[in-house]
């Protein structure tokens, strides 16, 4: 049945996404969003979806039902597992989509901190500035860049899921600009990063190799793992897990997996913390 209710709402989506139909969609959207907040939102199209709830806004490229306190719930238990930001953190987000997770960590670490988003999608990162500009997220940087082994350019995928682009393999796709993290955080003159939370749809293995310099510097990482595509029929390529586990260990990390969560994704996040007091003592 939940098959047939995720098609049947596909569908009802794909009729009415369209100019002079979407204002449907926006009004239930909107309406559904009151109801479960008890507070009034509302959703508007301009070339993105804007969803305004009484505690921010989102903007996407696809209407999603989601409200925002549901989704500052699982940023909290994807990325905040291990380490929670606080007041004056630097926080480095790779692969920041449209910014579910920016804008928590803004909040979290406020005036003092500073947030670098970092997105390489065209369309995405247009959704991820916007959402910094309408919650006036000013300790925020995005920055429009794809973080692999190089810089220069390289091809990400153009997927209608915008989640899931990524530029691993990819024959066909959007040029975009590249650089390693190491490059991204000499460039920003940083002195360290409190957290860096990584999700790249399976680049992980290539980003490793231009990050050697930073993570020296890096005090705790959240970083999405997704193994669970490659043992679903998906690339061989996409299994980094104990390469990243790896990484870390040889660089100072005690790693912390949840290897008995019953969600597979989930089972594929790998936290570290840096172990001793450098990075206390380099505040």
């Amino acid at each position: 049945m939940s098959h047939f209710n995720d098609a049947l709402r596909a569908g009802v989506y794909r009729a009415f996404n369209r100019p002079g139909f979407r204002f449907l969609l926006a009004t239930g959207a909107a309406g559904q969003a009151t109801l479960r907040l008890r507070k009034l939102c509302r959703v508007r199209y301009e070339d993105a979806w804007i969803q305004e709830f009484p505690n921010g806004v989102l903007v996407e490229p696809r209407l999603r039902l989601k409200v925002l306190p549901e989704i500052e719930r699982v940023v909290k238990d994807t990325c905040m597992y291990e380490y929670l930001p606080h007041a004056g953190d630097v926080v480095l987000d790779i692969g920041a989509g449209t910014g579910w997770q920016t804008l928590c960590f803004s909040r979290m670490v406020g005036g003092s901190g500073r947030v670098i988003s970092v997105e390489a999608h065209p369309k995405t990162f247009g959704c991820l500035n916007r959402m910094c500009e309408l919650n006036k997220l000013l300790n925020v940087s995005p920055i429009h860049c794809a973080v692999a082994a190089g810089g220069g350019n390289v091809l990400i995928s153009d997927d209608e899921k915008h989640a899931q682009n990524s530029i691993l393999n990819v024959k066909r796709g959007v040029s975009v600009p590249s650089a390693t993290l190491d490059e991204l955080f000499r460039s920003l003159r940083l002195s360290r990063i409190d957290l860096l939370k990584m999700n790249i749809e399976g680049a992980e293995r290539i980003v490793l190799r231009g990050m050697t310099e930073m993570i020296r510097r890096t005090c705790h990482v959240c970083i999405a793992c997704h193994d669970f595509c490659a043992d679903s029929g998906g690339p061989a390529e996409m299994r980094t897990k104990s390469e990243v586990v790896a990484f870390l260990e040889q660089n100072g990390f005690e790693v912390i997996t949840r290897a008995s969560d019953p969600r597979a994704w989930i089972r594929d996040y790998v936290y570290g913390r840096r172990r001793g007091s450098r990075c206390e003592a380099s505040r």
